[in-house]
């Protein structure tokens, strides 16, 4: 985000550019108008439940674009498309600095397991498949040399698979968050991931 002002006889201009949206701030001696140019959303509208865990950040929201409790109320009751894009705009907002701090992802079957790593211009796959019977499940939360040292003496071949892919800086956030739309989880603990980098450079 970037703002900046311009300046009239009677007019000062707050022009503010986010990723996809531009807000236009227009204060006369004793008015404000605000006028918001959106495109559609780049991710998606928040849940009720959702933008109640985050109303001190919403509030926030709206008084940086001066607007009060009182405009707000009176933007619902009279203008609700005008209040619907509000909150559209506001849910890309949060959305854009949540998958930023995002860094790497896991899906995990029985037999498989693949992770996402997101760099900034490039996504990096590495995943394991276990080929053979075996009491090993990678839907349990083991220690990750744990799972790898018990493949290994139940002589179970472990097929690692990798690739990578190049996207535009851009469009990294949006790479996540597609991938969680595709029931991907956040990954919190990548030891199994760095497991699988080191036993794969071994080979």
């Amino acid at each position: 985000m970037f703002r900046f002002l311009l300046s009239t006889k009677d007019k000062q201009f707050n022009i503010i550019f986010y990723s996809n949206t531009c807000l236009i701030n227009i204060k006369t001696n004793s008015n404000f108008l605000n006028i918001l140019l959106l495109r559609s959303m780049k991710y998606r509208r928040l849940s009720l439940e959702e933008l109640q865990s985050m109303e001190k950040e919403f509030i926030e929201y709206l008084a940086s674009n001066s607007i009060t409790g009182d405009d707000w109320q009176s933007l619902k009751r009279d203008q609700p498309e005008k209040a619907e894009e509000r909150i559209e705009h506001f849910s890309d907002i949060v959305f854009e600095k949540v998958l930023s701090n995002i860094q790497l992802l896991e899906h995990r079957t029985k037999s498989e397991i693949s992770y996402l790593k997101f760099n900034a211009e490039q996504v990096d796959m590495i995943g394991v498949k276990l080929e053979g019977e075996s009491n090993i499940d990678f839907t349990q939360n083991e220690a990750a040399d744990e799972m790898i040292a018990k493949a290994q003496a139940a002589n179970v071949k472990l097929s690692v698979f990798s690739t990578e892919r190049i996207y535009k800086k851009e469009e990294r956030n949006l790479e996540v968050f597609k991938h969680l739309q595709m029931n991907m989880m956040i990954c919190e603990d990548a030891r199994l991931y760095e497991a699988l980098c080191t036993y794969k450079k071994s080979k």
